[in-house]
């Protein structure tokens, strides 16, 4: 626990001021929507730029570029940063942790972006079978290197909760990127070389931005003892993102080993979809929260002031999955061609998956309290090699149901996991009975919805909508009391309101 964190002053909602971290959140999710959709319509005009090999060739250098970073912590340095940034005591200690952080960053990073451009060669051989595609390769390890700094850069902005600078800066990148691939594949027909290209325009353009806006703030500092601490807190994510990486792609590769290439793009479709649980909501959420909540553990009551975080948590992951769940076919038929629909039910188990996932993930924070880095490690690396046995057994018998099987009981231990052991540490009131309430109530209003059917599709979404307005209904009365009836109720407008005032402007 952070006892030196001055207590902070409780809000109508009765201690953590929900109302601010629902608005932030609104914020970063409508920073998330945007840039998904400007994702999404920017892959029709990639796939006429760009042949399928050209295509093929990006996905398979941005694959490197991740596993890469991933598999050397690169993005750790920012998650000890957060942790040990709540442990500072004065603002000049603050300085100094925020800027050795960026300076270890840069070092760390630009050390193994160093060796990745020395290795481009053989990895250019081994992915491409030549030499050809090494120069694109270390310009793409260059602007990983770049992006890291990046982001750690950016988790000090979401600290100090400058939420308005993150998404235009984070907004305005993506939009940047999208022009100048345009203008390198339209106009200069530079192929997969105007793709990478762009990408280290922007990363040397952001980097040196927010290097300089960072020196500024906190001055250049470089503090030995801090660093210590970075591997100490740090070094046991790295397994954690290996694992997590692990439990993401490797349904993925046993599925092209055991089933067709077409039951790949079903399952990767649908998984595409579920996924957008952890990007819609799952990350709009911890922008706020998992940089934040440190700070609030220094007051009393702080774990009922937690569940109720929590239980607030489960109810939008509920419903933000029933809508999806609910809404798919339709937006399945609007996007792609019916060769391309993925099974009944496999959608849904995915989506549940992803829940499970991001509720782990709330508890997962909570064992940082500690500085439980070494737990949490461990039941990453439990709930990889768990996966990895349900793949083999599940998949060659099952195809992509035993996929998407293997994918809900991997992350549904991983919640339990988290959940009890966070549980035994800090005793948060927070009973697993409410939880089942609202799945039971939410699976009944999917199998309802599933029944009534029709073929007009304007009628269909309306039904969807009022599917998912009626478990709305349905959950506010099982799972919640009168009060936080109330705060559900008052903080949704409000959030609302500040979304719809952040659309017209």
């Amino acid at each position: 626990m952070a006892d030196n964190q001055a207590p902070v002053p409780p809000d109508a909602t009765g201690g953590v001021r929900l109302n601010k971290i629902l608005q932030k959140s609104t914020l970063y999710l409508l920073g998330n929507i945007v840039g998904r959709a400007i994702g999404f319509l920017a892959v029709p005009l990639y796939t006429r730029l760009l042949t399928p090999t050209q295509y093929g060739i990006v996905e398979l250098i941005e694959l490197s570029t991740q596993i890469t970073a991933i598999a050397f912590g690169m993005q750790c340095i920012g998650q000890a940063m957060t942790r040990l940034y709540h442990d500072q005591h004065t603002a000049d200690d603050r300085h100094r942790l925020i800027s050795t952080s960026l300076i270890t960053t840069a070092l760390f990073s630009g050390a193994i972006a160093a060796l990745a451009v020395a290795a481009a060669p053989l990895a250019s051989r081994m992915l491409f079978h030549s030499d050809q595609y090494a120069t694109l390769l270390q310009a793409a390890f260059v602007a990983m290197f770049l992006a890291n700094f990046i982001e750690v850069v950016l988790v000090h902005e979401l600290i100090h909760e400058r939420a308005k600078f993150y998404l235009f800066y984070t907004l305005g990148s993506i939009v940047l990127s999208l022009g100048l691939n345009i203008y390198f594949l339209a106009y200069l027909d530079a192929g997969v070389y105007g793709f990478v290209l762009s990408k280290l325009v922007v990363t040397i353009g952001g980097a040196g931005f927010l290097a300089w806006r960072s020196i500024r703030e906190v001055g250049l500092h470089f503090r030995r003892s801090y660093v210590p601490e970075f591997i100490r807190f740090g070094a046991p994510l790295v397994l954690s993102s290996v694992a997590f990486f692990s439990i993401h792609f490797s349904d993925h590769f046993f599925l092209s080993v055991w089933a067709t290439l077409a039951d790949v793009a079903r399952y990767g479709l649908a998984y595409k979809f579920a996924f957008l649980i952890s990007v819609l909501i799952g990350d709009s959420f911890a922008k706020t929260w998992s940089v934040t909540f440190y700070r609030y553990t220094g007051q009393q009551g702080w774990q009922a002031q937690f569940a109720r975080v929590a239980s607030y948590l489960m109810f939008v992951l509920c419903l933000a999955a029933l809508a999806l769940s609910v809404g798919s076919p339709e937006l399945l038929r609007i996007m792609v061609p019916e060769s391309f629909f993925p099974p009944p039910l496999l959608l849904p188990l995915l989506v549940l998956a992803y829940v499970f996932r991001e509720i782990g993930d709330f508890f997962r924070d909570i064992l940082l309290i500690n500085k439980r880095t070494g737990m949490v490690g461990r039941i990453a690396v439990a709930g990889a090699i768990f996966n990895n046995v349900l793949n083999v057994a599940l998949i060659p018998f099952y195809g992509m149901y035993g996929a998407a099987l293997a994918t809900l009981a991997t992350w549904l231990a991983y919640m339990a996991l988290c959940w009890t052991v966070a549980n035994r540490e800090h005793r948060l009131p927070l009973a697993i009975m409410p939880l089942l309430r609202i799945l039971a109530l939410a699976g009944a209003v999917y199998a309802a919805s599933a029944l009534l059917r029709t073929d007009s599709l304007v009628l269909q979404m309306l039904r969807d909508a009022a599917w998912v307005a009626l478990f709305a209904g349905l959950a506010l009365l099982v799972f919640f009391d009168k009060a936080e009836r109330r705060v559900v109720i008052t903080t949704t407008i409000d959030a609302a309101s500040t979304m719809l005032a952040r659309l017209r402007a």
